[in-house]
């Protein structure tokens, strides 16, 4: 797994050694990216990566010029190697880390206002629908 594109391009980044943590594909984040960049949404803008993982998503966005972001994990262990990864890349500067869970946050539970949301759950653990509207509860 690397970032594929930005400051960080090529730089690898620490893989789980178990199933537990599903990284999203260069392939797909490239893709993502693509499309994200091609709106204009990316440079400066302030990340919240919910389920974090590896931090893959985040570091893809700060490495594409995106100001900050949050890295948000319920479980300790990812949010270590999303910590690793971030530190590996020289970013910790443009980083916040929280031990939480997307599917239970509270209004006032974030440091600003983001300008992007990335939401990659684990598959079929949770149901989107009520994660979504915790996150829009965050926000208001």
């Amino acid at each position: 797994m690397r970032i594929v594109a930005g400051t960080l391009k090529g730089r690898i980044l620490k893989s789980p050694k178990d199933s537990a943590i599903r990284p999203t594909s260069d392939k797909i984040r490239g893709a993502v990216f693509n499309a994200l960049e091609a709106r204009d949404v990316v440079q400066g803008a302030y990340v919240l990566d919910c389920f974090c993982g590896t931090g893959a998503l985040g570091l893809e966005a700060l490495s594409r010029g995106a100001a900050h972001c949050e890295f948000w994990d319920r479980d300790q262990a990812s949010l270590r190697l999303a910590k690793e990864n971030v530190a590996a890349c020289d970013m910790a500067d443009k980083s916040a880390f929280h031990l939480k869970d997307a599917t239970r946050v509270k209004s006032g539970s974030r440091d600003a206002k983001p300008s992007l949301i990335f939401l990659d759950p684990p598959y079929r653990k949770y149901d989107l629908n009520i994660v979504l509207t915790h996150i829009i509860d965050v926000l208001d």
